[in-house]
């Protein structure tokens, strides 16, 4: 999932399948308001070079802050978005957060 968070800044939000995103959380791990966050455009998702449908947390942006839920590091082998609706990308969920710079990992979901 992809945001905005504030002044042009971007965020990308890595939550298990099922489970139900909690803005006010994932606002709190970004150090901004819940209103500040607000669903990334096509534009914005352009700039990654990603489209909608297919979000990767895996960004070669380093201005981009990626927040994993702390579920997703007990998941074992993850599916996620390869950066096109057309493909995913499979790989350990421990190996993948360690790969992204930077990534915060906390709890943003409902459980």
């Amino acid at each position: 999932m992809a945001f905005t968070a504030g002044h042009e800044t971007l965020a990308l939000a890595a939550i298990p399948g099922l489970e139900r995103l909690r803005y006010g959380r994932l606002a709190a791990a970004l150090g901004v308001s819940r209103s500040a966050l607000k669903p990334a455009d096509e534009a914005g998702l352009a700039r990654l070079g990603m489209e909608c449908g297919g979000v990767s947390p895996v960004c070669g942006d380093p201005s981009v802050t990626v927040v994993f839920d702390a579920a997703v590091l007990r998941m074992g082998r993850v599916l996620f978005g390869s950066g096109r609706p057309d493909s995913t990308v499979e790989a350990d969920a421990a190996e993948l957060i360690r790969i992204v710079p930077g990534a915060i990992v906390t709890d943003i979901t409902s459980t």
